[in-house]
């Protein structure tokens, strides 16, 4: 059957105090005293056996600024006919950080796919307020002579406080 763990929901929220639902955290065992010890994993029984839900991708449109929520659905299509690169505008690390209990050093990846069909309609990943990007941040287009690079990996990183920084790591 089953096993299903669920964090538990956040109180009544009364100005900063309350309103935030449990997390489910899972911690493997530290390494031992010995030299040749290794710390334990999280992992799956079988390569097979982890699946993951995905909802319908985040659509976007020329000069969007994207959101958390846009982010966490793991999955965005980009289509325009701007005729020129398109600024996709990360959500501001407040943005980031008002919707789930993220602690420092969290993170989570998500995929930016380029749709378009000219080959100048591009997408660039640009930065906001306390959210910074790291790399190459056009995404071309999906348009023949650019079909290999019209999508994009991205690592989105809680780095303190506020402040979050993406990475495109593939």
């Amino acid at each position: 059957g089953d096993i299903i763990l669920v964090g538990g929901a956040g109180g009544l929220s009364t100005g900063a105090v309350g309103g935030t639902g449990g997390n489910v955290v899972f911690t493997p065992g530290a390494a031992g005293s010995g030299s040749t010890s290794k710390a334990g994993v999280v992992r799956t029984a079988n390569p097979g056996g982890y699946v993951a839900p995905q909802v319908t991708p985040a659509t976007m449109t020329p000069a969007a600024t994207m959101t958390i929520a846009n982010l966490l659905k793991r999955l965005i299509t980009a289509t325009h006919t701007a005729g020129a690169t398109a600024a996709y505008t990360l959500p501001t690390g407040t943005n980031m950080s008002s919707t789930y209990d993220f602690q420092t050093d969290d993170s989570f990846e998500w995929s930016l796919i380029n749709l378009s069909a000219a080959a100048v309609d591009t997408v660039t990943l640009t930065a906001n307020t306390d959210h910074t990007f790291v790399g190459a941040p056009i995404v071309l287009s999906a348009h023949a002579t650019t079909i290999q690079g019209s999508f994009a990996t991205i690592r989105s990183r809680k780095v303190s406080g506020l402040v979050w920084e993406s990475y495109r790591v593939g």
